[in-house]
């Protein structure tokens, strides 16, 4: 009996391109390659498709064909049975490929593309998940044309408005690209003029002084289950970086969180709470700041890292769910579903 092909996407137009190679790389170690035939697709920038006979072709880089976005409906189909998703930010998990995907009826893990698109959207996800009831931090959205039309008058609004301790970031980004943590005006007018040159809608927010907590849920065929919560302690910068995320030493992730049993239950509570608000699939990390016993929700991630130390595998290794069983799991997860989930 031929072995299931399973595509594994990787690298997509983002910033984020190389940190899903590194995603990549640990999900060929892990895999059974005697139980799956792996086939690896690089998107590259200039969105082509560069599909790999195996893994080693993909390291040696001789791709087997390229293609086009515009034929990837029409010859994807014959060369995969599902796809492994292991792109991040813009294209990979702001719903793109997914829909393209679930247009050439191929199954894939994770979130379809509505809830992707929703979740990477933090302007329309925080009024989504303040309609229902969740915790978030007071902000303000901005666009590139609002701000430069009138820089100092914005300064002073949005002092006004939330404080001198804010926080500035994209409206759709991840791995907390391009986010400043804001003390003084000088510092908010810096980096609006920042985060503008590179998006064209960013948030501020009011700034929560607080534990930093991240909180992964992973679906079975029984439900959604929440991971034990994490807690990141900063050892180098204010936040969770990009750097700290991918620094070794940077941050201490302390798993599960040495909080007492009622906190760490609202915790994921809280974390599957908001999965299922986004209509999340197959997994999904939510972070969020613990200050003065209240729980504020700053984002879902959709997609989140898959490296062997990411948050979500080390969350899962303490549940009891090694590495390379969580990545089984998903690709089932992938295989047994139904092949279009969303058209429109």
């Amino acid at each position: 009996m031929p072995k299931p092909r399973i595509a594994v996407l990787i690298g997509g137009p983002s910033r984020e391109h190389e940190v899903s190679k590194l995603s990549a790389a640990q999900l060929f170690q892990a895999v059974d390659h005697k139980r799956y035939d792996i086939r690896p697709i690089l998107v590259a920038s200039d969105l082509t498709w560069r599909i790999y006979p195996s893994h080693l072709g993909y390291e040696a880089d001789t791709p087997q064909m390229v293609l086009h976005e515009s034929q990837v409906l029409d010859q994807l189909p014959y060369l995969v049975d599902a796809a492994f998703i292991a792109m991040h930010g813009e294209y990979g998990e702001d719903g793109t490929v997914q829909r393209l995907l679930d247009r050439a009826t191929i199954p894939y893990q994770g979130s379809g593309p509505r809830a992707s698109a929703l979740a990477f959207d933090k302007a329309a996800s925080y009024a989504h998940l303040r309609r229902l009831g969740f915790a978030i931090p007071d902000y303000s959205v901005m666009t590139r044309a609002e701000w430069v039309s009138n820089r100092a008058q914005k300064v002073r609004q949005l002092i006004s408005a939330l404080g001198r301790n804010l926080v500035v970031k994209p409206s759709s980004s991840g791995s907390s690209v391009g986010v400043f943590i804001i003390q003084s005006p000088s510092e908010l007018a810096d980096a609006l003029e920042q985060v503008s040159i590179d998006f064209d809608r960013f948030i501020i927010q009011r700034y929560i002084d607080g534990a930093e907590i991240t909180c992964a849920v992973i679906e079975s065929n029984e439900g959604p289950v929440a991971m034990p919560p994490t807690l990141i302690r900063q050892l180098r910068s204010g936040f969770f970086s990009y750097d700290a995320k991918y620094t070794p030493g940077a941050a201490e992730e302390i798993t599960p969180a040495p909080f007492n049993e009622a906190t760490l239950a609202a915790i994921q509570k809280t974390a599957l709470a908001a999965h299922r608000a986004h209509r999340c699939r197959d997994y999904s990390r939510s972070d969020f700041i613990l200050a003065n016993g209240r729980l504020w929700l700053l984002e879902i991630n959709t997609l989140p890292g898959l490296t062997a130390t990411s948050l979500l595998p080390q969350a899962a290794e303490i549940y009891g769910l090694s590495y390379q069983a969580l990545i089984h799991h998903l690709i089932e997860r992938a295989r047994h579903r139904p092949e279009v989930i969303e058209l429109s």
